[in-house]
């Protein structure tokens, strides 16, 4: 089996066949790419590399990659979102809260000498205890403006306040997903992204 018509969603070139058939349809048009710079923490992306490891010792016959990993989880976002199942706040409160978690420093109280004789408590952020690897994948332009859609109609006019993009988006479904994975067990999973693969 060779690689995925679904990588037609972040492959500009590669025509490949075989994977995820029955979605071929709706990866098949061409359109513009366009670069989106993914920065996720390192041990994320480690775990996530493991899980895509089982699933290529599990069916000698596929390549699955980590590029294969995005499309699958943007597109099932995408679906659900045309078919209206994401327009609601918790799902916003939570990618939301997941972001401040992602992007904005915390802090903490502390004190600090001034003179001598006196101490000032200040605020201070926290270093982060994690490092962040770029990620940058070309991905269709039509996806790219979906997913700038969906967060516009979650945030309204607070998106630009926000400062949320699709390469945020993206970001947290993989956080997201590698964290399921860590609470485990992971077959269940595998499972079904080897029955799309076989479909």
């Amino acid at each position: 089996m060779s690689q995925s018509h679904l990588l037609q969603l972040i492959y500009p070139e590669q025509k490949p066949q075989g994977l995820f058939e029955s979605w071929k349809q709706l990866f098949m048009e061409k359109s513009p790419y366009m670069e989106v710079s993914l920065e996720v923490p390192k041990r994320e992306l480690l775990r996530l590399q493991t899980f895509i490891d089982d699933i290529n010792e599990l069916d000698r016959d596929i390549q699955f990659t980590m590029e294969d990993l995005i499309a699958f989880l943007y597109s099932n976002l995408i679906q659900d979102a045309r078919k209206g199942k994401l327009k609601n706040r918790p799902f916003a409160d939570k990618l939301l809260s997941m972001y401040k978690d992602l992007k904005e420093p915390k802090m903490r109280e502390t004190w600090k000498l001034v003179s001598p004789n006196q101490m000032s408590r200040i605020h201070e952020s926290i270093p982060r205890s994690h490092s962040f690897v770029y990620y940058p994948i070309q991905l269709q332009k039509k996806y790219v403006l979906r997913g700038e859609v969906l967060l516009m109609d979650l945030y309204d006019e607070e998106k630009e306040k926000i400062g949320i993009k699709v390469a945020d988006l993206i970001t947290l479904l993989l956080i997201e997903f590698s964290d399921e994975i860590r609470k485990g067990p992971t077959q269940k999973r595998i499972q079904t992204i080897l029955k799309g693969l076989s479909s």
